[in-house]
Formats: structure tokens, C-alpha cells, sequence
């Protein structure tokens, strides 16, 4: 079982009450709740995996390298790109200094693109002690409505320059990072296949989320059950209201500029989720018997940190709970084996 591509949700109920008598009219799949159109058979655009270059090896390998990455101090020269720069930063609009706008000791990789376009960029060919400004413009789609495309000035102080130093690939430096390959060409191999396997993981994602689109796009709701569509949305902006405030955001606008709808939409899509889950697995007669429960109960203890101890586990999110998950994920499966995969529309008009 895929178990990465399972979401444990705390706090939902179980399957079994969303049901109801299922019945099917005109090829179509019902009940009292939902009526689902077409499960079988849902086309999706086909989804790539993608191929593992040498260039992504050595991409992989420098990132892994730059962990291990020493730094001395600069001196003598003018800021280049690649430095990482020591500085204090007051950023200011109409000449007010806005909100998350000001840093003091502040490191910057400069070519990192960590700060918006010119900042970095403006640093370099600066010494250390020069205090100067960088008349900027935040990007159309910035996250923050009270900035997006609005002019800027951030006054800005070099204090120290760092030269990063990243040691090269030698079969000394394998240990350090932590591998059990003894050679370098074992540890190439080593991380392509890494790379190899995440991109699989990703495209069975893909295909995956694709496939749960596609059959909330055929399912009509007749009634959502009793509060459920209220405690889900409740749920989402606790749970995401940290993401709003790191944004700048009310959590209503962090639902509908980031996640693309509003909590109460995506509230909707996760309740029609699982009434179809619990029709489709009525339908095709998909369970979770106790065999296949315990060995779930097994591998997702492991992936959420409770290795070899499965009671605490069940204890901490709920038996109903990790039956759903596992049932939903049987379910997805199912539609996956089911869905046919056609080649995007922009592909098939080159």
C-alpha cells in the first residue's frame, strides 16, 4: 500500500454514518446523500514521470554538499554574488515602514532569491560599511494585497560579507554525509535512484490528486450531513491560520489567493470526498478487514513516528480514523486502476 499518499484527518467521523441505501439509476450512483455520475473510467490528463538527468544528480549532490559548507570572513572587496551578507534592512512605502519590511543581523545568500527582484541583486558591488538604497517594486502577485506592485525603498546596511565554502565530492567526505556508500560513483547511484523514486511517488501523487478532482467534478450533493460542512471549515482555518499570518493574510484571503477557494468550498470538496468514498466502497464491496487493518496500523505508526508502538498510535488519532484513512486510500487506488489517462488538450493541438 502507497501509505504516503494517505491523509490522516483527526476529529472525522466515520464513513459508515455518511452512508446510506445505494442505488444506482441510469448508469449513475446514489443515495440519499450523493448522487456520483461517473466513477469508473474518469479521464484524466496523462500524468509524466519525469526522467532523472545527470544534471539533477549533480544538482542534488551540491545541495547535499552545501550542508557541510564552511564560512570565513570577507574582506578587501566589494560584495559578488554567491556572498552570504551580514546586513540591516527597513523597507518603506510613501515613505512608512511597513510591516515584516525590517531586519538586523540579517544573512543573505546573495543569488538565492530570497528577497524580491533587485534586492540581491542591488547588494552586489557594495563594500562593507556602505549604507545605500534599493528603490524597488513587489511583484504583481505578492502575497501581501498592501504591497503587490507597489514601489518601495529599502535602506540597507552592509555590515560583513562570508564567503561560503562547499567541499568537493571525494570518497573521504561520504562518511560526513551520512551515506553508507563507500565510493562516489555508489553514491551517485545511490542519489539517483533516490531521485528515481521521488519522481514516481510525485507522478503517483499527481495521478492520484487528479483522479479525486475528477470525481468530485461528477458527484451532485442532495444534503451534506448535519454541521459536518461548518466543523471542516472551522478545522481548515485553524489549521492553517499560521500560514496566513507568515502571508500577511486575513485567513479568508490566504484561502482564496493561496489554496485557490474558500475554506468553505474546500470544506465542501472533503465532505463530498468521503460520501462518495463510502458509496463506491458499498458498491464495489472495498473493506478493510482486520488483517489488512493491523498491517496498516503498522506501516503508518512507522511513517508518523510511533515505530513499534502501534497502541499509542490508535490511541493518539482513533481506530475510526485510521480505518478511514485506510479506506480512502483503497478507494483512490481503486479509481486510479479505473481512470483512463489522455494526453493533455494543449498537447494534442501542437
Amino acid at each position: 500500500m502507497k501509505k504516503k499518499l494517505i491523509t490522516i484527518i483527526a476529529g472525522v467521523c466515520a464513513l459508515a454514518l455518511l452512508g446510506g441505501c445505494a442505488g444506482e439509476t441510469k448508469g449513475a450512483l446514489s443515495n440519499d446523500n450523493i448522487t456520483i455520475k461517473k466513477y469508473k473510467g474518469l479521464e484524466i490528463d496523462k500524468v509524466q514521470e519525469i526522467t532523472v538527468t545527470d544534471e539533477d544528480v549533480e544538482m542534488s549532490i551540491k545541495s547535499d554538499l552545501e550542508i557541510l559548507a564552511t564560512k570565513t570572513d570577507v574582506t578587501g572587496r566589494a560584495a559578488k554574488l554567491g556572498d552570504i551578507a551580514i546586513i540591516d534592512f527597513e523597507g518603506k512605502k510613501d515613505g512608512v515602514a511597513f510591516e515584516g519590511g525590517v531586519g538586523t543581523d540579517y544573512e543573505l545568500e546573495l543569488g538565492s532569491k530570497t528577497f524580491i527582484d533587485g534586492f540581491e541583486d542591488g547588494i552586489v558591488g557594495h563594500n562593507i560599511g556602505e549604507k545605500f538604497d534599493l528603490n524597488l517594486t513587489f511583484p504583481e502577485n505578492y502575497g501581501s494585497a498592501d504591497l503587490a506592485g507597489k514601489d518601495v525603498v529599502f535602506t540597507v546596511t552592509l555590515k560583513s560579507l562570508k564567503e561560503k565554502n562547499v567541499p568537493e565530492l571525494t570518497d573521504d567526505i561520504l562518511e560526513k554525509l551520512g551515506t553508507e556508500a563507500k565510493t562516489v560513483e555508489e553514491y551517485k547511484a545511490q542519489v539517483k535512484a533516490n531521485l528515481e523514486k521521488s519522481n514516481k511517488e510525485s507522478a503517483e501523487t499527481t495521478l492520484l490528486n487528479s483522479v479525486w478532482e475528477a470525481l468530485i467534478k461528477n458527484c451532485e450533493v442532495k444534503k451534506y450531513p448535519e454541521g459536518k460542512v461548518d466543523e471542516y471549515e472551522n478545522n481548515m482555518k485553524q489549521q492553517y491560520s499560521y500560514y496566513a499570518q507568515m502571508y500577511g493574510m486575513d485567513i479568508d484571503q490566504f484561502f482564496t489567493q493561496i489554496m485557490g477557494m474558500s475554506a468553505k468550498e474546500m470544506a465542501k470538496n472533503t465532505v463530498t470526498q468521503q460520501l462518495a468514498i463510502a458509496l463506491i466502497a458499498e458498491k464495489e464491496g472495498l473493506t478493510i478487514d482486520d488483517k489488512a487493518y493491523e498491517a496498516g496500523v503498522k506501516e503508518l505508526a512507522e511513517q508518523y513516528g510511533y515505530q513499534d508502538k502501534e497502541d499509542e498510535f490508535v490511541k493518539a488519532y482513533g481506530e475510526d480514523t485510521i480505518r478511514e484513512a485506510l479506506l480512502q486510500e483503497k478507494v483512490g487506488n481503486f479509481l486510479v486502476d479505473n481512470c483512463v489517462q489522455v494526453e493533455p488538450k494543449e498537447d494534442k493541438e501542437k
